[in-house]
C-alpha cells in the first residue's frame, strides 16, 4: 500500500530506455514487413514468367499439330497466331546423328532459334521469349520445343520450360 501512494513519477532513464526497447521492435518488425513484400514481388514475377511460358508452350503445340508445320521453319521469322517470332539466329545443321546411339533422344538434326518480346499488357514488368526448336534425329517429325522467358533489360531467366512434340 506504500508503494500505491508514493507520488514519484518515472525517471528520464526509464523514460527513454522504453523508449530503445519499443524503437528496437519496431524496428525488427518493420524489416520483415519489407522483406516479405520484396518476396511476394519476386515470387510474383516468377509466377507471371511461368504462366506466359506456359502460354507459349501451349501456341506453339497448337501450331505442332497443324498440317506440314514442322516444313514452316526457315530461316524466316515464325508466324503463329497473329505473333510472329523474329529469328535469333540462322537454322544450324547439329549432324551428331550418326555419332549417336539410335535410342539417343538427344541427338538433333537441325535447331532453329526464335525470339520476340511479351505483348501483354496486364503485367508490368516486359518480357524476351527465346523459342527453340530442335528436331531429333532418330524419331520422324519430331522436336524438341524449349522456352526461356527473360525479365527486361536485366535478362535474368525467370522461366524455363522445355518438352517434346511429334509434328503432324
Amino acid at each position: 500500500m506504500k508503494f500505491l501512494r508514493q507520488d514519484n513519477g518515472i525517471s528520464l532513464v526509464e523514460v527513454v530506455a522504453s523508449i530503445v526497447l519499443v524503437t528496437i521492435i519496431l524496428i525488427s518488425f518493420f524489416s520483415l514487413l519489407l522483406q516479405t513484400k520484396k518476396t511476394n514481388v519476386q515470387s510474383e514475377t516468377i509466377h507471371e514468367a511461368v504462366y506466359l511460358a506456359q502460354t507459349e508452350m501451349e501456341r506453339i503445340y497448337i501450331f505442332s499439330t497443324s498440317p506440314n508445320s514442322l516444313s514452316k521453319l526457315t530461316n524466316t521469322p515464325l508466324a503463329i497466331d497473329a505473333v510472329t517470332y523474329q529469328l535469333k539466329k540462322p537454322m544450324v545443321h547439329v549432324n551428331t546423328c550418326s555419332k549417336k546411339l539410335p535410342d539417343d533422344p538427344t541427338a538433333y538434326e537441325k535447331v532453329y532459334s526464335y525470339t520476340r518480346d511479351s505483348d501483354r499488357n496486364d503485367t508490368q514488368k516486359q518480357y524476351t521469349i527465346n523459342l527453340t526448336i530442335s528436331t531429333l534425329c532418330h524419331y520422324t517429325n519430331t522436336a524438341n520445343v524449349a522456352i526461356e522467358i527473360l525479365e527486361k533489360p536485366s535478362n535474368i531467366i525467370k522461366a524455363n520450360i522445355e518438352n517434346i512434340y511429334i509434328w503432324r
